[in-house]
């Protein structure tokens, strides 16, 4: 199986998170709330008191620890 092109997103997982570490927070990201569109998944986001991989432009990239759960 291929890897997915740069700047594509898998939905096969559930979750999506990374630790910022001097903020002592979680970037989260979910498919399946982004998939219900509006402002559900920035609406969790914020509840839950995460950071959004979106707004905050956070990239996985060298370095970047990062936890997906997937189904």
């Amino acid at each position: 199986m291929a890897p997915p092109q740069i700047n594509t997103s898998i939905i096969n997982f559930a979750t999506l998170w990374a630790w910022d570490n001097p903020k002592s927070k979680w970037y989260f990201y979910s498919p399946q709330l982004d998939a219900k569109g509006g402002t559900v998944l920035t609406d969790y986001i914020a509840s839950k008191g995460y950071i959004d991989f979106t707004a905050a432009n956070k990239l996985l990239d060298a370095g970047t620890g990062f936890w997906v759960n997937q189904p």
